[in-house]
């Protein structure tokens, strides 16, 4: 379901018109009409003004919408388990006429990374074992369950790229650093028992803060890390 269905289904089932939508949010009737159609995508604030208005999470109205997948390569058997013939860019950007829509609908996320750093850092510093969680043995014990490592490789099947990234939001959602899949054609990833899943989609990215949130073909069972609050947060506080 695209995002413009997702938006048209959610106002019919409030029993709300494009109009009555639009003076809620502020924008115009024209607005939520071409956005209904797919021919243009809400900016980041709308999308959050949408959700509220329509009485959802933005994860519900966002994660529910189209994602791009990442293709298979072929005579890689660890990594995928099925072969497909779509162009290996699709792990980069959604395909398509709807790609600007899929990529400016997804980069909603940015926003919430902002508030997910705070926790975010904290377990990258747990992973590479900085000396100020050094002596919480295990807090450290804790978190590192939920770090991953992400191998990557190429149409081809070869490795090309080797990163880290940890569980977030659910056990089937990895948060990383997007120059580790940027050129990727398949990726998985491995836990700390050394259980490997499939990626099976890029759900957003943002090249600009270097964080990408990629979507697994299982569920892991393994749990996603609190992500901290940025309003609670007081200058000088130590992270």
């Amino acid at each position: 379901m695209t995002l413009g269905e997702k938006i048209r289904e959610l106002r019919q089932e409030k029993n709300v018109s494009q109009k009555e939508l639009a003076e809620s949010i502020g924008q115009t009737t024209a607005d939520i009409a071409i956005w209904e159609a797919d021919e243009a995508v809400p900016s980041v604030p709308v999308i959050a003004q949408l959700s509220a208005a329509l009485g959802v999470t933005t994860d519900a109205l966002i994660l529910d919408s189209e994602i791009a997948t990442i293709d298979p390569a072929p005579d890689a058997q660890e990594i995928v388990e099925e072969e497909s013939k779509e162009d290996p860019e699709s792990i980069k950007k959604p395909s398509g006429s709807k790609g600007q829509k899929k990529k400016v609908a997804l980069v909603f996320f940015i926003a919430i990374l902002l508030l997910m750093l705070l926790g975010g850092l904290a377990a990258f510093f747990i992973f590479f074992s900085t000396p100020s969680f050094s002596k919480n043995t295990e807090a450290i014990e804790k978190a590192a369950s939920s770090l991953v490592k992400i191998y990557c490789y190429d149409y081809d099947g070869n490795a090309s790229t080797i990163g880290s990234g940890f569980i977030a939001f659910n056990d089937q959602t990895v948060i990383t650093n997007y120059h580790v899949i940027e050129d990727a054609y398949t990726c998985k990833i491995s836990t700390d028992e050394d259980k490997s899943y499939d990626v099976a989609g890029l759900l957003t990215y943002s090249k600009e803060h270097d964080i990408a949130i990629i979507k697994l073909k299982k569920p892991t069972k393994l749990e996603a890390l609190p992500l901290g609050n940025s309003d609670e947060i007081k200058k000088g506080e130590t992270v």
